[in-house]
C-alpha cells in the first residue's frame, strides 16, 4: 500500500545527492530493521561503488512513500558518523533518509544481484515471492 506524501519540508529525490554519500562513506551496514540484526558489513571500496552502480532509479512526478517497513537497511558511516540510511522497499522502491519520498527502481535485477553477490538472497527472494503471487491474484 502507498500513499502521496505531502510534507511542510519536501526534500525531492535525488539520485546524485544519493551517490555522493555513497561515495563519502567509508563503510556500509545491512540490517534487518526487525531484529537489528548485522546482515552484512563492509569497508571495501569495492561494495560501495557496486552499490551505487546497482541504483538505477526513476525520479517520482509527485511525492510517493510506501506505508511499509523496508528491509534490508543499508547505513552508510564516515568513521563513527551516519551519513544516511537505505531502504529496500520489496525490489519495486528504495527510500533514502534525506529524502521525502520513496524512489522507483528501474533495473530491480541489478539493484537485488548486489544483495545476492553479498551472500543476502533473501531480498530477492521476498521480491520474487510478491510478484507470483501479484501474478496469480485473480483480477476482479
Amino acid at each position: 500500500m502507498s500513499v502521496t506524501y505531502a510534507s511542510e519540508t519536501l526534500r525531492p529525490v535525488n539520485l546524485k545527492q544519493l551517490h555522493l554519500i555513497i561515495e563519502q562513506a567509508d563503510r556500509l551496514i545491512v540490517k534487518d530493521p526487525i531484529n537489528a540484526l548485522v546482515k552484512f558489513e563492509s569497508e571495501k571500496r569495492e561494495d560501495l561503488s557496486a552499490l551505487k552502480n546497482s541504483l538505477v532509479i526513476e525520479r517520482p512526478e509527485t511525492e510517493r512513500l510506501c506505508l511499509c517497513v523496508g528491509n534490508p537497511v543499508i547505513y552508510f558511516y564516515k568513521g563513527d558518523t551516519e551519513l544516511g540510511a537505505l531502504s529496500h522497499i520489496s525490489g519495486n522502491y528504495i527510500r533514502f533518509s534525506h529524502w521525502s519520498s520513496d524512489a522507483s527502481v528501474v533495473d530491480t535485477d541489478k539493484w537485488l544481484t548486489w544483495f545476492d553477490d553479498r551472500g543476502m538472497p533473501w531480498p530477492r527472494q521476498m521480491f520474487d515471492t510478491q510478484r507470483k503471487e501479484q501474478v496469480q491474484k485473480p483480477e476482479k
